[in-house]
């Protein structure tokens, strides 16, 4: 607007000045064309359209100075995109420490921590914590575990020692519990917001793959990694069937290159669970399924290159010679939680051959998105749910 009004006011000087030299050039109406006519045409104008345009100088650097602001925003907003936190299989463990602690999200963590690592036997205290954690597990989508019946038993109650001490204790069970699932749930936003470098890739190409599984009318039936993203990393699940003991497919690929970074490649899927419990049931699928492996395994595995796959292959005859006691000698845990888990690296990639109730599977990465899973794993457990939050 003010430099219309500059316009303007430039304009009628140049008509004035003309017209003082010969009021006949710039007057072309009326009869009288004197010097006193320009005047009032032209000079009053020039004046009024030069005031108005100084008065809006300062208004004009007003805006200028807000555009600057504007821009200079923008500009700090990219580079705190290009400084954004990226954490990488390298990294110390002071290292992703420290970048850790620099998300908002970190100190969400501290104060839930804060809020249920002291428990009091206080009927006040635990309506307000007990609410605190059902307002947290609703923001983030989280089953309260019971927290919801707790609350309103309490707010039931007419004192605050009308209920045992074992039932206190469970409370306070529920409490950890709770927030460390919580915290397990922040921490995963966490790293899902950040990017994870990947430069190492599986021999098999991704789209060969998907056309396997379209072609042998398997379908995507979950992903364990959203689209939305765990840093650059996608991991979805293909099936054949959508039955819950069906064998799946795990497939995980960086969504920047397209490239596979890790697959587990199911033997076979026998959920039975009247026979769970029984330590010969679990020895015999293993058994089973390398010596009579899901036939699109053997697919799958064809797609590797000749190393990897002479390699797979060797590592399969291997444990097709496992005696039980070889094989329970491996295992962990009791009965229905009975697991064979064995890694070995080969060139640049990890090798797994995993047996969870009774359901053996290899699960094949790029070492490199191993270390990856393996210290985003064991940091959350040590920073965040011992170290700094005496969570357990």
């Amino acid at each position: 607007m003010a430099n219309l009004f500059l316009i303007l006011s430039f304009l009628c000087l140049l008509m004035f000045l003309l017209g003082v030299i010969n009021p006949k050039w710039v007057l072309l109406w009326g009869k009288e064309k004197t010097r006193r006519k320009v005047g009032i045409y032209f000079g009053i104008p020039f004046f009024v359209f030069f005031v108005l345009f100084a008065i809006l100088i300062p208004s004009n650097e007003q805006e200028s100075k807000t555009a600057i602001a504007i821009t200079d925003a923008i500009n700090t907003e990219n580079n705190r995109d290009t400084e954004k936190a990226v954490f990488s299989s390298d990294m110390t463990e002071n290292e992703f420490f420290t970048l850790l602690k620099k998300d908002d999200l970190y100190n969400e963590c501290i104060e839930i921590s804060d809020r249920v690592s002291e428990y009091k036997k206080n009927k006040k205290w635990i309506i307000k914590t007990t609410t605190y954690l059902v307002d947290k597990c609703n923001k983030w989508d989280m089953r309260n575990g019971g927290l919801s019946t707790d609350l309103l038993e309490l707010n039931n109650m007419k004192d605050s020692y009308n209920y045992s001490d074992e039932m206190h204790e469970q409370r306070e069970g529920r409490f950890k519990g709770i927030g460390g699932r919580l915290i397990g749930n922040i921490y995963d936003t966490m790293l899902r917001e950040n990017l994870f470098k990947f430069s190492m890739f599986l021999p098999m190409n991704k789209d060969s793959l998907l056309n396997f599984f379209d072609q042998n009318q398997f379908c995507h039936i979950e992903n364990f990694r959203s689209e939305e993203g765990w840093g650059n990393y996608v991991e979805k699940i293909y099936s054949q069937s959508k039955l819950f003991n069906s064998p799946k497919f795990r497939v995980g690929w960086d969504k920047i290159s397209g490239k596979l970074v890790s697959i587990e490649i199911p033997l076979g899927d026998n959920f039975e669970y009247d026979k769970m419990e029984q330590k010969d049931w679990h020895y015999e699928n293993f058994i089973n399924a390398f010596t009579k492996p899901y036939d699109c395994s053997i697919q799958v595995i064809e797609m590797f290159n000749e190393d990897l796959k002479d390699y797979l292959y060797q590592k399969m005859e291997s444990y097709k010679n496992y005696t039980q006691l070889k094989f329970e000698e491996n295992c962990t845990g009791e009965k229905r939680s009975l697991i064979f888990y064995q890694t070995s690296i080969f060139k640049e990639y990890t090798v797994s051959i995993i047996c969870i109730a009774g359901s053996p599977s290899i699960f094949i990465s790029t070492t490199e998105t191993g270390n990856i899973i393996i210290l985003q794993g064991e940091l959350q457990r040590k920073y965040l749910m011992e170290r700094e939050m005496g969570l357990k």
